[in-house]
């Protein structure tokens, strides 16, 4: 066991990327290496101070200003994951002057900071599309499901907005990060426990805990919400039991903010073909729009890689 003493983590994101299970698995994984730590999710929108910890706090939406936020911040004497998502600072419409400053500081604040990107563009932007229609952001119980399954198309003008979006926020983290590290949601959903291990340093600390690598925890979790697996068998599920447990206890000792522990994979490729009737026409604007941006990787538009296979 790694023992890391107040381990500060932000993790940048324009949202929909993955940040929100990246910031719960990485509270996880530091408080099963015997971490004094707090999640206090996104820092824009609501941030209290306890015994010097910090907490979320919706309550006061966007009242306090950014060096409010920073003051608060300096109070915490625990190790804090963090996020700062591109579509707050968007709506809050802080001086320029006092974002510059507040990007200054979490850069001197934290000790790591990580970027949240995709691989693939073209399903970054299908799945923001069928969040849209649904009204689900995450999926964490049936109903949810329910809800992303009864979508039948989306709408192209909003499908096209959010490949703007994500361009500008490549943009926003050149313009004000350094010294950060990239975490592609592709990667870290198919082995959440390597990303880990890289990052920082902490191995095996999903098996030792759960009795099986997080990965598999994930798959599984997947299939049921999707009741695509045989239930029968209840020893299959010990660890994604033990796992569910655990990531409530932090619910309920505040460790993780109360209602949003850790979402399950929404849909694979495959489903958002499957269910969208518009989706070659999405598709074809995608790959008009990247022709604008030679960055974006058109070469895997048709890789699920959930399920590691080229859809046609």
């Amino acid at each position: 066991m790694c023992i890391i003493t107040d381990m500060n983590v932000l993790i940048l994101t324009p949202d929909g990327v993955g940040s929100t299970i990246l910031q719960r698995i990485t509270t996880l994984a530091l408080y099963l290496n015997k971490e004094d730590v707090v999640n206090c999710h996104e820092l824009t929108n609501g941030l209290i101070e306890k015994h010097q910890k910090i907490y979320k706090d919706f309550s006061q939406q966007y009242s306090q200003k950014l060096e409010d936020i920073e003051t608060l911040l300096k109070k915490s004497k625990s190790s804090l994951v963090s996020r700062l998502a591109k579509y707050h600072i968007d709506n809050r419409r802080d001086p320029v002057s006092s974002q510059t400053q507040f990007y200054k500081f979490l850069q001197q604040y934290n000790d790591t900071v990580l970027v949240c990107k995709r691989k693939n563009l073209f399903e970054y932007a299908m799945s923001w599309s069928i969040r849209e229609k649904s009204n689900v952001l995450n999926v964490y119980n049936k109903q949810h499901r329910e809800s992303v399954k009864k979508v039948s198309s989306v709408e192209p003008s909003f499908f096209l907005q959010k490949c703007k979006e994500y361009v500008r926020y490549m943009e926003w983290i050149d313009d004000n990060f350094k010294n950060y590290k990239v975490v592609y949601y592709e990667d870290f959903a198919l082995d959440p426990d390597h990303i880990i291990k890289n990052i920082f340093n902490i191995e095996n600390v999903f098996k030792n805990a759960f009795g099986e690598k997080l990965v598999e925890i994930f798959k599984k979790e997947y299939l049921i919400s999707n009741r695509k697996i045989d239930l029968t068998d209840k020893l299959n599920f010990k660890s994604l039991l033990k796992y569910k447990d655990t990531m409530t206890k932090l619910e309920k000792k505040s460790i993780l903010p109360s209602g949003i522990a850790a979402p399950i994979k929404n849909t694979t490729l495959q489903d958002k073909k499957n269910m969208v009737n518009n989706y070659n026409e999405c598709k074809e604007i995608f790959l008009n729009f990247s022709r604008r941006h030679n960055w974006i990787d058109t070469s895997i538009v048709d890789y699920d890689f959930w399920n590691g296979i080229n859809i046609r």
